[in-house]
């Protein structure tokens, strides 16, 4: 992983070596017109941010990614009980079943 890493980080520092064989073309990365459009879309989003926040208009509580995972928690659950519901062994009993369905099946 750090060959791939390495291997990564040069291609990036260093694209034109890579470029200049693969694609006849002229390639300028990061010129001035490309970093001020970046720029400009990076403090155009943290100022819609900052407006945002100040308003009211973002509440990070109600984006907490930790209702998400215990909506998923909740689904699992009731799926696992509805299943224990229709089930009325325990799985394992009928994974052993079938185990030992399979091996006289073998030996036969």
């Amino acid at each position: 992983m750090i060959a791939l890493a390495v291997i990564c980080i040069f291609i990036g520092v260093f694209p034109n070596i890579i470029f200049k064989n693969l694609y006849a073309g002229v390639f300028s990365f990061w010129s001035l017109s490309h970093l001020l459009e970046a720029s400009v879309s990076v403090i155009l989003g943290i100022f819609i941010f900052v407006l945002g926040k100040k308003a009211g208009l973002f509440d990070i509580k109600e984006y907490n990614i930790d209702k998400i995972y215990s909506k998923f928690a909740d689904f699992i659950s009731l799926f696992c009980k509805s299943v224990n519901k229709i089930v009325s062994k325990d799985l394992n009993v009928y994974i052993l079943c079938i185990l030992l369905f399979l091996i006289i099946l073998f030996f036969i």
